[in-house]
């Protein structure tokens, strides 16, 4: 007996973001660590799997769309508000979740956070492309390589 399984993309993203919140080096980091997870349309999922509750606010940056590639609104808003002038330095990115020894900490700095992570601690990054090889892709929206680079 054969058997086929189809997915929608958003239960997709749900599936993949319960395997790796699953994952015992994840789990590891939760406990004793540090997890920094950036929000996307998959990890959204995660933090819910993590908090038992849905993220607030920003979650997603980028998305492909019928007419293109687009940064969803709110980001948008922030990055042209002149409070947010620091967005246009990546390492500045104040919206990931981050999870220090269980706890979810808010608004830290993506550069502050990178900085005191060791060999045991965990960053989580959505991907946007996956080819024939298995190579994963992101899409940059700035000159400085995005949150990516």
């Amino acid at each position: 007996m054969n058997v086929q399984i189809l997915l929608k993309p958003a239960e997709s993203k749900r599936l993949i973001a319960k395997a790796i919140a699953e994952m015992d080096v994840v789990k590891k980091a939760l406990r004793d660590g540090i997890v920094m997870i950036h929000p996307s349309s998959t990890t959204y999922h995660m933090l819910e799997f993590l908090t038992g509750k849905k993220p607030e606010g920003i979650w997603l940056v980028g998305m492909l769309s019928p007419k293109g590639a687009c940064v969803e609104g709110l980001t948008q808003k922030a990055m042209e508000d002149d409070n947010y002038q620091e967005l246009s330095d990546p390492a500045n990115f104040p919206f990931s979740w981050v999870f220090r020894e269980g706890k979810l900490a808010k608004n830290q700095k993506l550069s502050s956070v990178l900085e005191e992570m060791g060999e045991n601690d965990v960053y989580i990054k959505g991907i946007n492309a996956i080819d024939a090889h298995g190579h994963v892709g992101v899409l940059l929206a700035s000159l400085a390589g995005g949150t990516i680079g």
